[in-house]
């Protein structure tokens, strides 16, 4: 049975003014036992008071890797949200439409697929589904995703709530990306990781052009066959001065490049900017050394 000291326990937790990784963890051993122990009384008095501590649960309380650790998870607390973790299964359409189709994905905040061969489809799937309206975060790598996909996940209205979109090592051109920077649902995106596709120059001309890419503060395109035109797009665009950390490694820059960057206003807010693996010779690295704009920002090249 349940004590005052057990609520007291609770109680101490919540008013808090904010939790760190420990006191989450501790709370969620404490929700579990309470759970087990008085169910009852847990989902009465327990449940209710938590409810009144919203900030405490908009971020993921714990991680699931399947819809019934999920469903159970929801049981015990019906007021917080969770994230999903499902890597390198290879669970394919199939699995993507089962996750889809699960009311209970509506208590996700982040849903990490990565890894599962899903393809455009079961993109699509998931893009539909509005018990996907949820996510804040959603990681696709690997997953064998073109264009179709990308254009499935841009258009739908339930991905509005994304700030974490992570579409490493597909194969992915410049239609996704242009796809993309048109959707006005993508304008909550403070992450986007396109490593290891294929926009090219007019994929990052297209995000470079959209307004809805201003709120961005990470942007990953490594290894997308950039060249000087499409980094020149980046750097001249004002919708990119938000911009903390930019990886722009293994394109085609060259010398040019690395110059039109330097000069650039809009780059003066970069922390971190990797441009290895491209060709920068002396000239460009010096431009980028000298830069009025790149003093304060750790330049890899």
């Amino acid at each position: 049975m349940l004590t005052d000291d057990d609520f007291g326990s609770l109680r101490s937790l919540m008013q808090r003014d904010a939790l760190d990784d420990a006191s989450r963890g501790a709370l969620w051993v404490l929700m579990n036992r309470a759970w087990r122990e008085d169910p009852e009384a847990y989902l009465g008095r327990w449940v209710e008071y938590m409810r009144d501590f919203e900030r405490h649960f908009l971020t993921p309380l714990a991680s699931v890797s399947n819809l019934d650790e999920l469903e159970l998870v929801v049981q015990i607390a019906p007021h917080a949200r969770f994230a999903f973790v499902l890597t390198n299964r290879d669970i394919g359409e199939e699995g993507a439409r089962a996750l889809a189709g699960s009311p209970h994905m509506a208590w996700l905040t982040l849903l990490d697929v990565s890894g599962n061969g899903i393809g455009d489809e079961g993109v699509r799937a998931l893009a539909q589904s509005p018990h996907t309206a949820g996510l804040t975060a959603l990681n696709l790598n690997a997953n064998g995703i073109g264009d179709e996909g990308v254009m499935a996940l841009a258009q739908s209205p339930h991905m509005t709530r994304l700030t974490a979109l992570n579409l490493l090592s597909n194969r992915i051109g410049e239609e996704g990306a242009r796809a993309i920077a048109r959707s006005p649902h993508m304008a909550g995106l403070t992450l986007l990781n396109m490593h290891d596709n294929d926009i090219g120059d007019e994929g990052a001309r297209a995000l470079s052009r959209s307004p809805h890419m201003a709120g961005l503060t990470l942007l990953i395109l490594n290894g997308n066959g950039l060249g000087q035109e499409g980094v020149e797009a980046l750097a001249e665009s004002p919708h990119m001065a938000g911009l903390a950390y930019l990886r722009l490694s293994s394109n085609a820059m060259g010398d040019g490049s690395a110059r039109a960057l330097a000069r650039s206003p809009h780059m003066a807010g970069l922390i971190s900017l990797d441009v290895s693996y491209n060709g920068i010779g002396d000239e460009g690295a010096r431009a980028l050394a000298q830069s009025p704009y790149l003093k304060t920002c750790t330049v890899g090249h």
